[in-house]
């Protein structure tokens, strides 16, 4: 049984979910790849590591998921626009995909859960130095769905994040969580009981 009120319900119903299946198949979407390029196309085609992208007018584009960072619907494409920043010294380090799962800036399942159930402002870098900065409203294995200001929805895969942290600025990554628990301040916290 978890220490958190509601937790294990959640993580269940999760399993073996994919917000980009549910959102990409069927549906043209804003790819946002490694690279800074954008790829605007369906989802044709999904395996556990690859994928294949179709645009409208072209040849299908196969990726292994680990060059895609972040997509969302063609009709939010502008908001985001104005939304979207870049940490230019990120950018600068011209970090790549990080293929290696355990090498990966990892953030906890917990820590997301009451990020998303307290509704804090949590900001996320990501590799090429986006920040994205508003609610979790989702999240599964292996992405996170953000709602930025006035609600533009953005799902970010899980790979691709180099931060995350809280509106205090108190960094949310494993690596940190291990130490410091904050996920035990919460209130869904119940010490295991």
């Amino acid at each position: 049984m978890s220490q958190l009120k509601g937790f294990d319900e959640y993580m269940e119903a999760q399993t073996g979910r994919s917000m980009m299946e549910e959102q990409g198949v069927g549906n043209t979407i804003v790819w946002h790849l490694h690279g800074a390029r954008k790829v605007v196309a369906r989802l044709a085609e999904s395996s556990t590591y690859e994928v294949v992208l179709q645009p409208e007018n072209g040849e299908p584009i196969p990726l292994h998921k680990t060059q895609i960072k972040f997509f969302h619907a063609t009709e939010h494409a502008d908001a985001l626009a104005e939304r979207l920043k870049v940490d230019p010294e990120v950018r600068a380090r011209n970090l790549e995909p990080i293929l290696q799962a355990g090498a990966r800036h990892i953030v906890k399942n917990k820590t997301l859960y009451v990020l998303m159930r307290e509704q804090r402002v949590t900001a996320c870098t990501l590799l090429e130095g986006e920040l994205l900065r508003g609610l979790i409203g989702d999240f599964t294995r292996y992405e996170l769905l953000f709602y930025l200001k006035s609600g533009v929805p953005v799902s970010v895969l899980r790979h691709a994040i180099l931060d995350l942290s809280d509106k205090q600025g108190r960094c949310q990554l494993k690596a940190v969580q291990d130490r410091r628990k904050d996920w035990k301040r919460s209130e869904l916290y119940n010490g295991g009981a």
